[in-house]
């Protein structure tokens, strides 16, 4: 309601497509987004990332994001990338700490926005521990950053993942990281 549909509706128009509205008085409202996309073959889309992803086999990856959804589509990418990669999934930072303990992992793939623990608290504590130095890891946010790009750098983050992201560019960072 409000500004967020007026936004959806923008939105929806610029992809041509329409968003219709039904209500029904104390039951709900149930919004409809009707976009077209052209439907392309398997093959065109395995052809778009021409980025080897092998280097993905048996790597042991870390999704730390208190919201769920974000979890599931960054599982979903890595598993298209290469359906060999180990996941694993951390709420918040103090669950991140723990399941470093039980697992070794080479890559953390960390929210910053996190309750308990933020992720930076939690890279900071990583950074501390000597037995950790070599994880790789990966800030992702959709806030506007309060540091640079360098700035997250220097405090200890291996590169950062804005989001949205664009699925081709995730792939090239991983590769610099875990190859």
């Amino acid at each position: 309601t409000g500004l967020g549909l007026s936004i959806s509706k923008k939105l929806t128009e610029l992809m041509h497509g329409k968003i219709e509205v039904k209500s029904v008085l104390n039951k709900g409202t149930i919004f409809t987004v009707t976009v077209p996309f052209e439907i392309t073959s398997e093959k065109s889309v395995n052809e778009t990332i021409q980025i080897p992803t092998d280097f993905l086999k048996n790597k042991h990856i870390l999704i730390a994001d208190d919201i769920e959804e974000n979890r599931l589509i960054l599982k979903e990418i890595l598993q298209n990338f290469n359906n060999e990669v180990c996941l694993a999934e951390a709420v918040n930072g103090t669950e991140v700490l723990l399941k470093i303990n039980q697992m070794p992992f080479d890559l953390i793939l960390m929210d910053l926005d996190m309750p308990e623990k933020d992720g930076i608290e939690t890279m900071l504590e990583i950074r501390k521990n000597d037995k950790y130095k070599h994880i790789k890891i990966m800030a992702h946010t959709a806030s506007l950053l309060t540091m640079s790009y360098d700035e997250m750098l220097e405090t200890g983050f291996d590169d950062l993942l804005l989001k949205p992201f664009i699925p081709k560019e995730f792939l090239k960072k991983l590769t610099i990281l875990l190859n």
